[in-house]
């Protein structure tokens, strides 16, 4: 192959890529996300167990501070049910979660509007909520709700649907799926205690 033609065809390639990346249709954020390589997996959190001995439970939700993920363990009486659950996580921080700067980004929109639990794999339908959002706020959103639903063992993943549709989701690589998700897809965002 001569070296013009090699060139035309590097060229037509980054055109082709550019054009690509260009239509996604998720608005840009106005700073950069600093995004990391995963750490080797282990547990992030213990499961929700209930505590015999004094009645209580505790409730695993995904909150967010400095664009990442933070697990918070909350005393409650018992397991909520996957919506209480999600109504919690929507609710936001609480006053001392909020004093330690922990923050959410599903805080003020309402997102989810119902969910079905079938063979371990939780159908969550979104609202409008996410429409407009920049492609930050999109990924913390949905992190958050699939770290934390995943946290409860009847769950073993997550997909999302609209309007009747599987819906394209952003991963924590950046990536978009109307696939399954998990806990895993979203490592490189969780914060490390």
């Amino acid at each position: 192959m001569s070296g013009t033609r090699r060139g035309f065809v590097a060229l037509a390639t980054i055109l082709a890529l550019l054009a690509a990346a260009a239509g996604c249709g998720i608005p840009a954020d106005e700073t950069a996300w600093n995004v990391t390589a995963p750490p080797p997996y282990r547990g992030f959190t213990t499961p929700p167990t209930d505590d015999i001995a004094s009645g209580t439970a505790t409730e695993v939700l995904y909150l967010t501070k400095d664009q990442r993920l933070v697990a918070v363990h909350r005393t409650v009486d018992a397991l909520p049910s996957i919506d209480a659950l999600l109504k919690d996580l929507a609710d936001g921080p609480t006053k001392v979660e909020k004093d330690q700067g922990l923050t959410s980004a599903l805080s003020g929109i309402a997102v989810v509007i119902g969910t079905e639990l079938k063979d371990g794999q939780l159908e969550i339908t979104l609202g409008d909520g996410l429409d407009g959002v920049t492609a930050g706020t999109k990924l913390l959103a949905i992190a958050q709700i699939v770290c934390t639903v995943d946290e409860r063992e009847d769950v073993t993943s997550v997909v999302f649907a609209r309007d009747g549709l599987r819906s394209e989701v952003p991963r924590g690589d950046g990536s978009t799926t109307g696939g399954p998700l998990t806990r895993q897809d979203y490592v490189n965002i969780i914060a490390t205690p």
